[in-house]
């Protein structure tokens, strides 16, 4: 569950090949409130990382995918932009 859920875009995952948009969102303050429920053959792992390690990942190669790399660009410029911040610590302290 989120406090607040900002709409930050489109892309094409790969516009040659697959014709499909992938929008992107930003939640702020996020808490679970349960467990998966998956359908049967579904499978979705997922991981919680801190924002400021998602941007070390992306500033080191290591997140590979594209719309990983593009929502992460996405959430930075706004945020950078929604609070006139200019790095990732600052960031930080504002986006819990």
């Amino acid at each position: 569950m989120a406090d607040e859920i900002i709409y930050l875009g489109n892309h094409y995952q790969d516009p040659g090949s697959i014709k499909a948009k992938v929008d992107v969102y930003l939640a702020l303050n996020c808490k679970k409130v349960s467990e998966q429920q998956l359908d049967k053959g579904e499978f979705i792992k997922y991981i919680e990382v801190p924002y400021e390690l998602a941007l070390d990942l992306l500033d080191n190669n290591l997140l590979m995918d594209s719309n990983s790399y593009i929502a992460l660009s996405k959430t930075d410029r706004y945020l950078q932009k929604e609070y006139n911040l200019n790095n990732a610590s600052n960031i930080k302290k504002k986006v819990k």
